[in-house]
């Protein structure tokens, strides 16, 4: 029993110096391929290998700078521009058209990132409209202070009123701002304050303005309260569109 046992552990001794060296005489000749030229190569020449070389995007700022330049033909280099809020594809800030930002060409923007290039969505001073920025899906704190507008619809030819509560007493009254191609104030009147039993204003009264749609919509009226030419200040704003039916 101990002659068996030592026969097949010699045996198995043999096999594995035999698969050793089998394998040692594999990595050998796995080097020497691995030394030996490639197909249509001379010895000593190297392969180029061609890898994909990923370009890092320019910094927001330039890319920024570069989209108002090519909106409006101004020199990049003078354009300069302060990123307020960044969120994703989505940018909020000011910019300054004017030579290096010396200028008073100063104005808020809003720019969205679509199929990976900035697109200007709105830019200047005007007002923010909520029903303009919606679709593009911004950030409800990037544009939390944008305004309702109220939506009505008209005929051509029809005519259609605002009304507004108004204090005469108040020195302030109300004025609209509107493209006369398409509106025309056919009428303006303030009406009189209610008055209690001595004659004295309880809640003051209104204004009302009278339009005439000319042209097709959508029509974009602004109402505001001034006191005067020299003080434009406004208490009071109100934004209405007019859809033409």
């Amino acid at each position: 029993m101990v002659a068996a046992v030592a026969i097949l552990g010699v045996g198995g001794w043999y096999g594995y110096r035999y698969m050793e060296s089998r394998l040692a005489g594999s990595e050998e000749k796995n080097q020497e391929a691995a030394q030996q030229p490639a197909a249509g190569t001379q010895p000593g020449q190297t392969i180029a290998t061609k890898s994909a070389e990923v370009k890092a995007a320019p910094p927001l700022d330039k890319q920024l700078r570069d989209l108002f330049s090519a909106r409006y033909g101004v020199d990049a280099a003078d354009i300069v521009v302060t990123v307020e809020n960044e969120q994703g594809d989505f940018v909020r800030g000011r910019v300054n058209l004017g030579q290096g930002g010396v200028t008073d060409d100063e104005g808020f923007f809003l720019a969205k990132k679509i199929e990976g290039t900035w697109k200007l969505i709105q830019h200047g001073n005007a007002v923010i409209f909520c029903d303009h920025v919606r679709p593009f899906e911004f950030p409800q704190d990037m544009v939390a202070d944008c305004i309702l507008r109220q939506e009505i619809t008209a005929k051509k030819g029809e005519t259609i009123p605002f009304v507004f509560n108004a204090q005469k007493d108040s020195g302030y009254q109300w004025e609209a701002s509107f493209n006369e191609k398409q509106l025309k104030l056919m009428d303006k009147a303030y009406d009189q304050e209610y008055v209690d039993i001595k004659g004295d204003p309880i809640n003051g009264g209104s204004e009302t303005f009278q339009f005439e749609v000319l042209g097709d919509g959508p029509i974009d009226i602004h109402f505001f309260t001034i006191k005067n030419a020299l003080d434009i200040t406004s208490l009071e704003q109100q934004f209405y569109r007019v859809v033409t039916q």
